[in-house]
């Protein structure tokens, strides 16, 4: 079986971990849920995750709350939004 849900929730994840599991992302076809809440992805990581998923067609949950972005961030989300028909819940 595949993974469908990543809890990682306040795990202290920094712009590296971010890149890492966007990499991850762009090839990943199972993941479903994704909880990145409470993190310290900041921008640049949330840039990064946003770009991947504007491609991706199975993540249907994604909760980065608590992040602390800015305009800019939050600006790359929207732009996802724009193409990206998957998500369903977005937090």
């Amino acid at each position: 079986e595949q993974l469908t849900l990543l809890d990682l929730q306040r795990c202290g994840i920094e712009i590296q971990g971010a890149q890492a599991l966007a990499r991850a992302l762009s090839t990943n076809q199972g993941l479903k849920h994704l909880r990145m809440d409470s993190n310290k992805i900041q921008d640049q990581g949330l840039e990064e995750l946003a770009a991947v998923l504007k491609n991706n067609t199975c993540l249907t949950y994604f909760n980065a709350g608590d992040g602390d972005f800015s305009d800019s961030g939050l600006q790359c989300i929207a732009k996802m939004l724009e193409v990206n028909k998957a998500l369903t819940s977005l937090m």
